[in-house]
């Protein structure tokens, strides 16, 4: 079977929506749960005995953060022709909440995101209040996810 768009034509189509993203994206500070280190100074230690009983231990937090480049999109606009949360609210039993922000990220940004509990920009403090939604034309390649506001 025979396709209608050859493999150069998706490899164009899919360069031009990612030369949008890398126009409009902006950078986004991400934060996970700290990872626990312990550091070992006695290397014949048996933490499971406890043997060695003079082992002498460190834990340190480390934290985990780091930047990623998203397209934002604020719930400010209430001209638009979207639905409203109660609309959404009565047919799909779905709550919408107000001041919401949308992001749109690459896979980059998904792989950060899957376990972000925490996300700054714009000098303010967000937290994923969604599932993930993926776009794409030919397969996923940007994902979204829905922001509420920590600090209002």
């Amino acid at each position: 079977m025979g396709n209608l768009i050859s493999d150069s034509d998706k490899q164009a189509l899919q360069n031009a929506f990612n030369d949008v993203h890398d126009t409009f994206a902006r950078p986004i500070y991400y934060f996970k749960e700290a990872k626990t280190v312990v550091l070992s100074t006695n290397p014949s230690y048996n933490p499971i005995y406890q043997q060695n009983s003079f082992q002498k231990s460190t834990v340190k937090k480390v934290t985990q953060s780091g930047s990623f480049s998203a397209r934002i999109k604020y719930d400010t606009d209430k001209s638009e022709g979207t639905v409203s949360s109660h609309e959404i609210d009565s047919q799909l039993k779905l709550r919408v909440p107000d001041g919401y922000v949308r992001i749109k990220v690459d896979e980059d940004g998904y792989n950060y995101l899957k376990t972000t509990k925490r996300l700054d920009f714009d000098g303010r403090r967000f937290s994923v209040e969604s599932d993930v939604r993926p776009h794409g034309l030919f397969k996923p390649s940007f994902y979204t996810f829905f922001l509420l506001p920590i600090d209002k």
